[in-house]
């Protein structure tokens, strides 16, 4: 598998701003038979094509939970996917709360959700043994602590691989025990400095925490807020692989768009 990350940014103000080289936008999962995109926030498409991607090849749309830096461009994807709203051949997997909202504006409009030809809306902690143009793949969903309830994080196992995504959560005990065995852990840590008390999302901080519980190899941060964007990619990466790698025996990564990883 090959992971291609789209965007790395994630909050508000970054979705608004677009730092380069960093902007935002999701990542993709490619496999040798299938297409994932994950989380398509603002830039997705744009970014997409600029990278010589193009979005309508996605055949499995990952939607983790329904806030707007991880759905903006969900629909313009949806719809190309699936023959631009002509024909039925995509797979949706998302939280309850992109198709069910409180407000009666689900996120994902009706009119591309009824063009997917298959649509799973599981609950936190849920295992799917799923199949797509022939190939299989299996998809447990983990459980976060953030302010979309319904939302998740994810293990992808296909071709003898595991894919582990936290999604956006604060830490909680247990977290980190959900990943024990994947190939590469995509961690949206979030912030850095911040109290644990005033974030919904994952922190430098917490980073110990996280590789004691997990015990993983590959570590990705993802999700970057303009907290750890002004502090700097190279200095934090620098303090984060001297103090961890040779003690926790993980590789450690911050990648920006159109950094690639192969698992």
């Amino acid at each position: 598998m090959k992971i291609t990350f789209t965007g790395v940014g994630g909050t508000r103000r970054v979705m608004a701003r677009q730092y380069p080289p960093f902007y935002t936008g999701g990542f993709r999962i490619e496999s040798s038979g299938l297409n994932f995109y994950v989380d398509p926030g603002p830039g997705a498409v744009l970014r997409s094509a600029e990278l010589g991607y193009k979005v309508e090849e996605t055949d499995i749309l990952i939607l983790s939970h329904k806030h707007l830096d991880h759905t903006s461009d969900a629909n313009v994807i949806g719809q190309s996917m699936n023959g631009y709203g002509f024909k039925r051949r995509g797979m949706l997997i998302g939280s309850k709360s992109i198709l069910e909202s409180p407000s009666n504006y689900p996120y994902l409009f009706p009119f591309v959700a009824n063009s997917f030809l298959e649509i799973h809306t599981p609950p936190p902690q849920e295992t799917l043994m799923l199949s797509h143009n022939y190939e299989d793949f299996t998809f447990t969903t983990t459980r976060v602590d953030h302010s979309d309830e319904t939302g998740w994080g994810f293990i992808l196992e296909m071709e003898g691989k595991r894919v582990g995504y936290t999604s956006d959560t604060r830490w909680f005990d247990g977290l980190g025990k959900q990943f024990r065995g994947v190939d590469l852990l995509i961690a949206n840590i979030t912030n850095i400095g911040m109290a644990k008390r005033t974030t919904v999302h994952l922190r430098v901080e917490d980073m110990e925490n996280l590789l004691e519980e997990s015990e993983v190899s590959r570590l990705s941060l993802y999700h970057l807020s303009e907290s750890i964007i002004h502090y700097g990619r190279d200095k934090l990466l620098a303090e984060l692989k001297d103090k961890y790698e040779l003690s926790y025996g993980v590789d450690i990564h911050i990648p920006i768009s159109g950094y690639e990883i192969k698992v």
